[in-house]
């Protein structure tokens, strides 16, 4: 009887550090949000439409839609000598229900490589979960409008705070 008890008990242990492990939902936002800012700085659009909020993409046409317009806007900055070169996560809100979905606030810091130094830029996104938590897609947040939060989120939870941003700062030489 002892071992048919530590057996279980060895059981409820592995099936908690495989499933709890996947049901921390700010990790699993951190690690998301994380592959999304290396596909960022490397260009990798399949991977930045990989975490984009679908809804978003729907929105605008469609993945191919996106694709052009996200391979436009990464010329665009090239062509001006500019470059994401890194984003670092700030904080991160406590998910809240929104619907059958669950949305969290990612403050976060993006370092963009410009002609003759750097902007450090105050931002933050939207994660979006339709699986509880366990996987996340992300809408940039500053140029959001109320409109734009009401097309894209009909069950948006207004307790869910959209935070000020404040203007870029330059960093010469850097």
């Amino acid at each position: 009887m002892e071992k048919f008890a530590l057996v279980l008990v060895l059981v409820a242990l592995l099936s908690c550090t495989l499933v709890c492990a996947g049901d921390d939902p700010a990790a699993n936002i951190r690690a998301a949000f994380d592959r999304a800012a290396q596909a960022v700085v490397a260009g990798d659009t399949d991977a930045i439409l990989d975490s984009t909020y679908s809804g978003l993409l729907e929105q605008v046409g469609g993945r191919d839609v996106m694709r052009s317009m996200l391979i436009k806007n990464l010329k665009d900055l090239e062509e001006r000598g500019m470059a994401v070169v890194a984003t670092e996560i700030v904080s991160i809100s406590e998910p809240l229900r929104a619907g059958d979905e669950l949305h969290a606030i990612v403050r976060a810091k993006r370092t963009v490589k410009t002609l003759g130094g750097r902007q450090i830029q105050d931002t933050f996104v939207i994660a979006v979960s339709g699986d509880e938590g366990q996987s996340w897609t992300f809408i940039d947040g500053p140029q959001l409008t109320p409109k734009h939060i009401e097309a894209l989120f009909p069950d948006f939870n207004e307790a869910l705070e959209l935070p000020e941003t404040a203007p870029p700062v330059f960093e010469k030489g850097s």
